[in-house]
């Protein structure tokens, strides 16, 4: 009996992207809330790759981006068939009823991304391990480049409110008022030195530099 081979479907979840599209045109507000974590492309349906970027292009002009305005101008565009017509973005419309959890549906929707661009990589990485006749240091350095890419793509940036730090600030304000803290951060054990830096913080990068003969 012949072996059958079934074709795999990439990494995707339709519903979660139908939704965070949904929630969009519900409150155009929302993308402040996954702009940081969605880019146009990161969706499985091309239809959907092509409503988010009118979606921004909208946003970018002051816009709205409901069913009538996205209608408009992916006419303009001549693109609203290729997307379903106006009935799919009716049907869209109504994928949700509130945009409050647009930011779970965005990281289901980038993590599949992650995936299928790793499936990708792998592909790419094992055509370059048929070619016997590049330079090996370059094979190498072009496979990890695309994880590197993959990587630096993978990490979304935690953004924390200003409210939140300025307890502490004043805090220490205070104390530097009332001369309780010389030193802000942890002391070096060298005091002129101290006191120009005001001690070590983290994720501080010091380099101490001298002329040469100065006694470094």
């Amino acid at each position: 009996m012949a072996e059958q081979n079934f074709e795999r479907i990439p990494p995707q979840n339709i519903e979660a992207e139908q939704s965070v599209l949904a929630a969009l045109m519900m409150d155009k507000n929302a993308i402040y809330k996954v702009s940081d974590i969605l880019q146009p492309g990161d969706f499985y349906r091309e239809a959907h790759n092509i409503i988010y970027k009118t979606m921004l292009d909208l946003i970018e002009k002051g816009q709205p981006t409901d069913v009538l305005s996205l209608t408009n101008r992916l006419e303009e565009t001549k693109k609203l068939e290729k997307i379903g017509g106006s009935s799919y973005l009716a049907t869209l419309a109504n994928a949700v009823s509130a945009a409050s959890n647009i930011v779970h549906y965005a990281k289901i929707v980038h993590h599949k991304k992650i995936l299928r661009s790793l499936i990708d990589a792998a592909n790419h990485i094992n055509e370059l391990g048929y070619n016997e006749t590049e330079n090996l240091e370059q094979l190498l350095d072009e496979a990890e480049q695309r994880i590197f890419g993959i990587t630096q793509r993978s990490l979304t940036q935690d953004f924390s409110s200003v409210k939140s730090h300025l307890e502490g600030a004043f805090e220490r304000l205070e104390k530097l008022h009332e001369g309780q803290g010389d030193i802000r951060g942890l002391p070096t054990g060298y005091g002129d030195l101290d006191n120009l830096i005001g001690g070590l913080h983290k994720a501080d990068l010091v380099i101490l530099a001298a002329r040469p003969s100065l006694g470094k």
